[in-house]
């Protein structure tokens, strides 16, 4: 699939962020998800990150994190498996142009265990 993405990444960049938010969706992150659907969604969270250019996929993933956030902690570890597929693809030269947005990421997830363990984030699972 993430080859797929890649050579059709002029198709699917108008559509990253629905596919983004359904693939983070709490119904297909959560332990009481069909596993196929849930082995789906996580075949679908890799092939956008390892085959949609960082400079793409980082706008969304960062439009995207409150409202995973919110949605609970399955869908924002889904996010930030997001993040480690798309790090993880990345060339020397993309990190060049995306190293600052990423590393903001990163921090913002860090930013949530404090919260996290004084019950103060919302949706399930923290």
């Amino acid at each position: 699939a993430g080859r797929v993405v890649q050579a059709m990444a002029s198709l699917v960049s108008p559509y990253i962020e629905p596919l983004l938010s359904l693939l983070v969706h709490p119904a297909l992150v959560s332990s009481s998800s069909e596993p196929s659907l849930s082995a789906a969604a996580a075949r679908g969270r890799e092939a956008l990150a390892s085959g949609v250019a960082c400079r793409l996929l980082v706008p969304v993933v960062r439009k995207g994190w409150g409202g995973a956030v919110k949605q609970g902690a399955g869908s924002t570890l889904a996010m930030v498996e997001v993040m480690e597929g798309m790090a993880r693809a990345m060339d020397p030269k993309a990190v060049e142009g995306c190293w600052g947005a990423v590393l903001q990421l990163l921090l913002a997830a860090l930013d949530l265990r404090p919260l996290a363990l004084a019950g103060l984030l919302p949706g399930e699972g923290w």
